[in-house]
């Protein structure tokens, strides 16, 4: 969901609103939910729509607010994702990505984030033999939204993408990495989030529609991992890392 007066305008209002109810928005990490019209910023009971929320911090926003919710495009792409196919059709497409990525390399792009040969990319191979990995690598890493929760929004694109659409995969490592996410950016909370809900951003969505129908024999994949590579600094790129993890690994 975003308010048609932007994201800067709305932030200091959300900031407002929470601080004018006892809460500092730098302390804070509030659950929202959405009634169509309202925006409450703390866990409390919601009315239907058209109702004001029982109590809590509330934001008012009009009818030009664009609501951001793919999960029936994400459910159609689960739709057409082919079982029968298995790991071997996994592993066309992750070879497909990978030879995208390297045709990218030899055009002069950067091998940086976590494809690259870094620190911080030989610090993420280092936590995978973490116990909790992958949930470890909430906040890790450099960027707005941090290298590690890149990847884990791409990881949970395809482990999705996988189990049948938005949000059915891997309970456990969804509740790890909501356990988490006070180890990261607010953007990165934001991020990932979404991608809990089955709600990541365009170009994670686009790529799974691409994958699926690949599978079907049409859909331009190499031009969905193009558009994640121009996603950016890294995010992108690191996204797609984490996607073809969970196009090759069963998780809980």
């Amino acid at each position: 969901m975003m308010p048609a007066e932007g994201f800067s305008s709305f932030a200091a209002r959300a900031a407002k609103v929470l601080e004018a109810s006892g809460r500092k928005s730098s302390e804070v990490f509030p659950e929202a939910a959405w009634d169509g019209r309202q925006l409450l910023l703390a866990p409390a009971p919601v009315q239907a729509a058209n109702e004001a929320p029982v109590d809590g911090p509330v934001l008012d926003f009009n009818q030009n607010t664009v609501v951001w919710d793919p999960r029936s495009r994400l459910a159609e792409a689960a739709a057409g994702w082919s079982p029968a196919g298995g790991f071997l059709a996994a592993d066309t497409l992750v070879a497909e990505i990978r030879a995208t990525l390297a045709g990218a390399y030899a055009a002069g792009r950067r091998a940086e984030g976590l494809h690259g040969t870094g620190a911080f990319a030989q610090g993420f191979r280092r936590q995978e033999a973490h116990p909790d990995f992958p949930a470890v690598a909430v906040g890790f890493g450099p960027g707005t939204t941090p290298a590690g929760d890149d990847w884990l929004a791409g990881c949970l694109v395809a482990l999705d993408l996988r189990a049948g659409g938005p949000g059915k995969a891997a309970a456990m490592l969804r509740q790890r990495i909501r356990d988490r996410l006070g180890q990261t950016t607010a953007a990165g909370r934001a991020l990932l989030r979404g991608a809990l809900a089955g709600a990541p951003p365009e170009y994670l969505v686009g790529l799974a529609e691409a994958a699926a129908g690949q599978m079907q024999g049409f859909a331009d994949l190499n031009g969905a991992v193009s558009n994640c590579l121009a996603h950016g600094a890294t995010s992108g790129e690191d996204a797609l890392a984490g996607f073809v993890y969970g196009l090759e690994t069963d998780l809980e």
